[in-house]
């Protein structure tokens, strides 16, 4: 597989756009069109994030091409054959209702496992996963599951903050949540810090950019900065 992850926000720091560019330039390199998949937000906003700004995630590198531009009827076939995909952030919760209903989990699983490129940030990284159990956003609407595309076999906290001291909010912090998760299910989670990039490239996972901290289910953690090699996370025991 070929794929970039990310944990996604508003780190825009030359460092971080750069790493971006320079990942993109290697993973898509021979790919000269991309088509994104909007539907992590709503649907008025469809064709605004279809223009320039869904062009500046990619540096202005690649063309851009936009699934709703096509019939709803004709979306798999579409996904099928496309080069490669783009799967911004948004509500996670939207995004795999939308994948669900028109049936794209599998041909998306397909085509990417067949070696074409996806690039998710955020929302797009959390239905990378096995399910969108880990993810932070508010359940606005309902998915048929919680079970996603799965093109990796562990899950991901994007925007991963570590508890603030100074800070007077007395909710849930992002460890305790996970480890509510864990109390459930047994799947490791690899909390991105904001901006953080992963990397899939010839069977090698890596940390290419930003910090993570991964979270397993007897309660250890253990934390990385770019650059690590993550490949155990591929095939986890």
């Amino acid at each position: 597989m070929k794929v970039i992850l990310g944990a996604g926000g508003h780190s825009k720091t030359e460092d971080r756009m750069y790493a971006l560019q320079q990942q993109i330039g290697l993973i898509f390199h021979s790919i000269s069109e991309v088509l994104y998949i909007p539907f992590s937000h709503s649907e008025d906003r469809w064709e605004a994030e279809t223009a320039d700004w869904v062009s500046s995630r990619f540096c202005g590198l690649k063309t851009i091409r936009s699934l709703h531009h096509y019939k709803r009827e004709d979306w798999a076939s579409v996904i099928r054959d496309s080069e490669a995909y783009f799967v911004d952030g948004g509500n996670s919760f939207r995004l795999l209702r939308m994948l669900q209903a028109n049936d794209l989990i599998a041909p998306i699983r397909e085509r990417v496992k067949a070696g074409a490129p996806y690039f998710g940030p955020s929302a797009g990284a959390n239905v990378a996963c096995p399910t969108i159990m880990t993810t932070n956003d508010m359940p606005i609407v309902w998915p048929i599951s919680p079970d996603a595309i799965g093109l990796i076999p562990f899950q991901i906290n994007p925007h991963y903050v570590d508890r603030d001291p100074d800070n007077p909010f007395g909710g849930e912090s992002r460890a305790t949540r996970i480890r509510e998760y864990h109390e459930e299910n047994d799947l490791p989670v690899l909390g991105l810090y904001e901006g953080s990039l992963l990397v899939i490239s010839d069977g090698v996972l890596k940390l290419v950019f930003g910090k993570a901290i991964l979270f397993l289910k007897d309660g250890s953690k253990r934390e990385f900065v770019a650059p690590s090699d993550l490949t155990f996370l591929m095939s986890p025991t």
